[in-house]
């Protein structure tokens, strides 16, 4: 079909082409996908009030696809007819068709104003930033305020552990982070005895090194404070009607609570170099998490419009007026109380965030990638396989089943070895499971007996017998 003229017949090339692109492996895919596309253009097409100008160079030129005439053209059923009576390529050939014989100011007039309206968000976004730095830029370097006491249970055991063993190709960047975290003011050298000395653990990132202790000891002795956490729902029901967000992130938070002199030896920790004890709270104290959440709890108390998220502060408004006036109480609020904050993180007046929007609840796109780009199996052909086998334990007897793609055991003790208590005992994981294409065991005679093979053809599945 040239791109200027009719297509050749209905049932002829156009027929063709639908059932080529139809019959495609990837065609269901690729339609959606289209179709999506399709309905954005015209939708915007509609906002400018030229979606009946399109309807009109479609019912000129190809009627088959605007059967019914429309005061009030919809998007939707357009994109559905042309893919119907078309199929997928040759729609998409028509609105490029359709959308070069318009007028250019036609098309790019919403696009331009569409782009000048971000344009002047961006800007907007990027001056509210710069000015709040400007007047705030000591909150972005600091330490809260008060101590926090480890409260622990004295009928504990304290525990000493032996350094860990790092490898070589680690530890140059081990140690220049351990004098990093010391020049901070985050740990300091420990050469006094202490009851309590906990492992290092080393946690390697593409970008850094990060230092946390393993205190599995200590978190057994640690009195918690269970401190409630809010969660993501409760945060989305008190912002019914926000349209405005802010995201501040504190900075490395758990190290921005500081601790007494008797909690800062229970956080003592055997490096590669000697023993260092934590000054600020660190990471993997069972309590840190509470400790934090109730720290940022009570230097938010009374503020209009702002929770707290783990490490995040979440400012709202209907407005951009009332979310600016909230933002600026909140860095008020932080400068006072000397919170550290990673600008690089932090996101200032968006309409949506990670995990919230104007509309309510969203998805992180981050937690639900692998999900979403998780590619479809391309070895149709894999079939389940299951091996089984029997043996002896400690005066009794029992089934091992293993499925040979998940390497995934199960053992069932049997009541009696024949025929009957190994069915009776597969079948109970098949129930579990799900019945397997392939069951392999030995030639035993459980597996040899009549009584199996009718078991095979009744549950139909595929018995493959090996040497013991």
């Amino acid at each position: 079909m040239s791109l200027s003229g009719k297509p050749e017949t209905k049932d002829g090339a156009l027929s063709t082409d639908r059932q080529r692109v139809q019959g495609s492996p990837e065609s269901s895919g690729f339609e959606e996908r289209l179709k999506r596309s399709l309905l954005r253009t015209l939708m915007k097409l509609k906002k400018d009030e030229k979606l009946k100008l399109f309807q009109s160079h479609l019912s000129q030129y190809y009627p088959e696809c605007s059967e019914r005439e429309q005061g009030d053209p919809e998007a939707l059923y357009i994109v559905e007819k042309m893919l119907e009576t078309c199929g997928s390529e040759r729609s998409l050939k028509i609105t490029l068709h359709i959308l070069r014989n318009m007028k250019q100011k036609d098309l790019t007039a919403s696009l331009e104003r569409d782009e000048q309206h971000n344009e002047s968000i961006k800007r907007a976004q990027q001056a509210l930033k710069t000015d709040l730095k400007r007047k705030f830029e000591f909150i972005f370097e600091g330490c809260l305020p008060g101590e926090h006491h480890i409260k622990i249970d004295p009928t504990v055991k304290p525990a000493v552990h032996a350094p860990r063993r790092i490898p070589a190709a680690l530890r140059d960047r081990v140690i220049g982070e351990l004098h990093r975290m010391e020049q901070m003011g985050v740990i300091v050298k420990q050469t006094e005895p202490t009851e309590w000395v906990n492992s290092m653990v080393t946690v390697v990132t593409p970008k850094k090194i990060r230092i946390c202790v393993d205190p599995k000891d200590l978190n057994q002795a640690i009195q918690r404070e269970h401190y409630p956490l809010l969660t993501v729902e409760e945060v989305v029901s008190r912002t019914p009607n926000a349209k405005y967000f802010s995201v501040l992130d504190a900075n490395q938070g758990f190290w921005q609570i500081k601790l007494d002199d008797g909690s800062s030896k229970l956080c003592t920790m055997n490096a590669p170099i000697g023993r260092y004890r934590f000054l600020r709270i660190p990471f993997g104290v069972s309590s840190a998490s509470e400790v934090f959440q109730r720290s940022m709890a009570q230097m938010i108390e009374g503020l209009d419009g702002v929770v707290d998220i783990i490490d995040d502060l979440l400012v709202w408004g209907d407005t951009e007026e009332e979310h600016d006036r909230r933002l600026v109480k909140l860095l008020e609020r932080a400068r006072e109380n000397n919170l550290k904050l990673n600008k690089s993180k932090c996101r200032i007046r968006m309409t949506e965030i990670k995990y919230i929007h104007a509309s309510g609840l969203k998805p992180d796109e981050e937690k639900v990638r692998a999900v979403v780009q998780l590619p479809p199996p391309e070895d149709k052909t894999t079939r389940e396989n299951i091996g089984t086998d029997l043996f002896h334990h400690k005066g009794s007897e029992f089934l091992l089943c293993v499925d040979y793609f998940s390497k995934y055991p199960e053992i069932a003790k049997l009541s009696d070895t024949n025929s009957r208590g190994v069915i009776t005992s597969i079948k109970s994981m098949f129930a579990r499971h799900g019945i397997p294409d392939i069951v392999v065991s030995d030639n035993g005679p459980q597996y040899a007996s009549t009584e199996f093979k009718a078991f095979t053809e009744s549950w139909e599945f595929e018995h493959v017998t090996s040497s013991p």
